[in-house]
């Protein structure tokens, strides 16, 4: 209207307004004021509300939780200056557990490589999968401690003339199958004692009987039973 040149009337004509009529209109126009000013404190408040929730930058927030996905758990000033109760906050204090639990179990994997069997995941506080996961690494140490324990024993054993020396431990997969070796290595030895307490019984008898069963075993075991014959024919 008004590029077509008309007149476009926004306050009313006052000149022909009682003074009563227009200390209305400016009160009206107060109240107005002051209701918009009053939504405007509301909708300000409700932002720094959510502000403090959240804590930081929506995208600030987003970079630090994608990088803790990949694994990177260093310390972030923003995190730690966010208000107590914010999400941030939140995120914080997550991000501190997370750190430790990988600390504790990279520490225990760390004193395995060096052969140490006595360091354990600390589960004091832990919860959900955080707790099964200690667990489950606490139960594989103790079953591998427990494992070479049982078969450094047994080799002991053998070593010092002690056959019929056993690992009786309840294992699975590689840890089974060092275990049946020891247990294996130990029988063919006891085997071995008895077979030679034999012979040597039955020469001292004027017997001299070859041992049977001989093609039943390889390489060094039946190297050491075909020179048991050897000498028993002699």
């Amino acid at each position: 209207a008004q590029h077509s040149g008309l007149a476009v009337r926004i306050f009313p004509d006052t000149t022909s307004m009682g003074l009563l009529e227009l200390y209305g209109l400016v009160a009206l126009h107060a109240v107005f004021v002051v209701i918009e000013t009053a939504v405007l404190c509301v909708l300000a408040v409700r932002l720094r509300r959510e502000s403090n929730l959240v804590g930081i930058g929506a995208a600030d927030l987003a970079g630090i939780v994608e990088r803790m996905g990949r694994g990177e758990f260093a310390s972030d000033a923003r995190l730690a200056d966010a208000p107590p109760r914010s999400m941030a906050a939140s995120i914080e204090r997550m991000r501190q557990r997370l750190e430790q639990q990988f600390t504790d179990v990279s520490a225990v994997t760390a004193a395995l490589a060096r052969g140490e069997f006595e360091r354990r995941v600390p589960v004091e506080g832990l919860e959900g999968t955080l707790r099964q996961l200690a667990d489950d690494v606490n139960r594989s140490v103790d079953q591998l401690g427990t494992t070479l324990q049982a078969a450094v024993q047994a080799l002991d054993a053998l070593s010092s003339g002690r056959a019929l020396a056993r690992v009786d431990v309840a294992a699975q997969g590689e840890l089974a199958r060092m275990a049946a070796a020891v247990n294996a290595m130990s029988d063919f030895v006891g085997e071995l004692a008895r077979t030679q307490g034999d012979l040597v019984r039955g020469v001292r008898e004027g017997r001299f009987e070859v041992l049977q069963g001989v093609e039943r075993f390889e390489g060094f075991q039946r190297g050491l039973y075909e020179g048991l014959n050897g000498l028993v024919e002699e």
